[in-house]
């Protein structure tokens, strides 16, 4: 049967030594690694055919690292993606394995709209002596051809999931509540499409950064004008259509931010708008305007606790800062709103 097992390869270009002896040690035992180095064709689209990749993969191993861990870039989407594909699994599937290869912290990677974190995940150090073993040992668990009796089953290598927060719950001296469950639950087909805009938000924010350090070294001014004027015609309109897609589709019920944070957010909010406001009208792009009058009226509204108040005027944003950009590449609502974003998203 293990000649059909999809083992997906994760790492950072740093381990790649390491994780090609992996992909060998892999092959010997007649699994179907995947790694970028081995199994991409020239002339295929990488960005495309890694996300398909780890969709067909039966096994995703992250081959975590000091360096991995810091890293940041196309791995953590990596990463994500393994993480969405592991939230549409039925519970106590092996198929997300955080695999040591040397001392390190799990990252704190999480899709919050899911409920699922990397941390949540037992790992692997795989620098011990039996290291490779465990790891065929968890496939050969998950994918094993003859299953022992419930009473001969050995023990999983990795615990289940949930199974930790049970056990806790069994040995408490006093039983917690239970967790109350979001009321919105999305569907397949939502949890996929809000992992590829993610993916898309970050390649166009990505590329944003590179234009921005460009008009920075760049002193000539028509190359500056040519620059602003990509920006604008290339990237901005998508972040503005992918972002308010991105933010219909994610349940505020999986937005937690305390009145505290969220009363700092909306300060900062303010000044963003007030800044905008000092820029000359005839400026503004025509569609800024009717932004601006709503989000002022969401944030005047003082029936709502500030955490409320944010997750209203949050679908706002990323267009206002869009458009300030258009006008002021050094623009205040943009700075914001990368805060706000991560502050949402941890």
């Amino acid at each position: 049967m293990s000649d059909r097992i999809q083992v997906f390869l994760a790492h950072a270009s740093e381990d790649k030594a390491e994780v090609l002896k992996l992909y060998e040690r892999l092959k010997a035992r007649d699994y179907k690694p995947w790694l970028d180095k081995k199994d991409l064709i020239p002339g295929q689209n990488w960005r495309e055919e890694i996300p398909k990749a780890i969709r067909q993969s039966d096994i995703f191993i992250a081959c975590l690292s000091p360096k991995s861990v810091s890293k940041q870039g196309y791995v953590q989407r990596e990463f994500r993606l393994a993480l969405n594909e592991y939230a549409e699994k039925p519970s106590g599937t092996i198929y997300l394995i955080p695999l040591k290869l040397d001392h390190c912290e799990i990252p704190d990677l999480q899709l919050a709209q899911l409920g699922v974190n990397l941390r949540d995940v037992h790992w692997l150090d795989y620098w011990e002596p039996d290291g490779f073993e465990k790891l065929v040992r968890a496939i050969e668990y998950q994918f094993g051809t003859s299953e022992p009796e419930e009473s001969e089953k050995p023990p999983s290598p990795f615990p289940k999931l949930g199974e930790t927060q049970r056990l806790q719950e069994t040995t408490s001296p006093s039983p917690k509540p239970p967790t109350v469950q979001p009321e919105k639950r999305l569907q397949a087909s939502d949890r996929q499409r809000l992992a590829d805009l993610e993916e898309l938000l970050e390649l166009l924010y990505e590329k944003l950064g590179e234009f921005e350090r460009e008009l920075i070294v760049t002193s000539s001014t028509p190359a500056k004008f040519d620059l602003k004027q990509r920006i604008k015609r290339e990237i901005l309109p998508s972040i503005r259509q992918y972002e308010a897609e991105y933010w219909e589709l994610y349940p505020s019920e999986a937005i937690v931010i305390s009145d505290e944070e969220a009363e700092t957010q909306l300060a900062q909010l303010e000044q963003a708008v007030e800044s905008i406001e000092r820029i000359p009208s005839a400026k503004y792009p025509p569609e800024l305007v009717p932004l601006l009058q709503d989000i002022r009226a969401k944030l005047k509204d003082l029936d709502k606790a500030a955490s409320a108040k944010l997750k209203v005027v949050l679908p706002l944003i990323p267009a206002i800062a869009s458009y300030e950009l258009e006008m002021n590449p050094e623009g205040m609502m943009y700075k914001t709103w990368k805060a706000i974003k991560g502050l949402v998203r941890r």
